[in-house]
């Protein structure tokens, strides 16, 4: 589990699709070693919404 999760006050993160970009290097590394072009691929990060976001719990100040 991740550190963020586990903080008193667990905090929102960006998670990265690690998994995902390790099979695109792997894909790409023998075509760059082999001196063909390669495509970059963009890959969406999540966002891990915690208790750290939101509007603070209290008597409103306006």
């Amino acid at each position: 589990m991740p550190l963020a999760a586990e903080l008193s006050l667990p905090l929102t993160s960006v998670h990265s699709p690690m998994a995902e970009q390790r099979q695109h290097a792997v894909r790409l590394l023998p075509r760059r070693i082999a001196g063909e072009p390669v495509v970059s691929e963009a890959l969406r990060p999540d966002l891990v919404v915690r208790a750290s976001i939101g509007a603070p719990v209290g008597p409103s100040l306006g």
